[in-house]
């Protein structure tokens, strides 16, 4: 079952999603929240109908090339989430991020052709142009495997959806509530 997106080929959409692979930095642990239970995965996960179940895939500080070097991928899946870039950020230059994104995406395509493919964009100043630069690369790359992408800058801009209100940290409560609403829209949407 797929629906055609507007700049890329047809999203790819299971009949059902029970096994989803998230594959994350520590965006994808919840850190930054009250708590884990506070989290998008564990909001998601406990909003999605049974049976549904992540396989969390994610490091504190993960890199792109990083997760994916030292991911244990499982032999299916359902869904990839792919909530990486926000590290890769600063060090690798976006021409460089976007080819390897695409790259690694393609490769998760091949190993699971079926599975629906989310990309989360960087959470990272939305009027920054790194920023900008990370969040297109993400897209495109998400598109070009017929994934759909999921921008997180706007929710950055707000300082009341960070920990304890800090504009540079990590998503609190309020952050990680409408980065899962998001998630789960997708997951659910047809």
């Amino acid at each position: 079952m797929a629906e055609p997106t507007p700049t890329g080929p047809a999203v790819v959409r299971p009949a059902q999603i029970a096994r989803t692979l998230l594959l994350g930095d520590g965006l994808s642990l919840g850190q930054g929240a009250t708590d884990p239970a506070a989290g998008f995965a564990a909001l998601a996960e406990a909003a999605v109908p049974l049976p549904f179940a992540w396989d969390v895939q994610a490091s504190a500080g993960g890199t792109l090339d990083g997760v994916l070097d030292q991911a244990d991928l499982p032999d299916r899946t359902d869904a990839v989430v792919v909530e990486l870039g926000t590290n890769d950020w600063e060090a690798v230059p976006a021409a460089r991020f976007a080819t390897s994104y695409r790259d690694r995406l393609a490769g998760l395509r091949d190993r699971y052709p079926e599975a629906l493919v989310l990309c989360l964009g960087v959470w990272q100043p939305p009027s920054r142009p790194e920023t900008v630069a990370y969040d297109d690369a993400v897209r495109a790359g998400c598109e070009s495997v017929g994934g759909r992408f999921v921008q997180l800058s706007d929710v950055y801009a707000d300082p009341a959806n960070h920990r304890s209100g800090q504009a540079d940290a990590n998503p609190g409560d309020a952050g990680y509530r409408i980065i899962a609403d998001r998630v789960i829209a997708v997951l659910r949407s047809p």
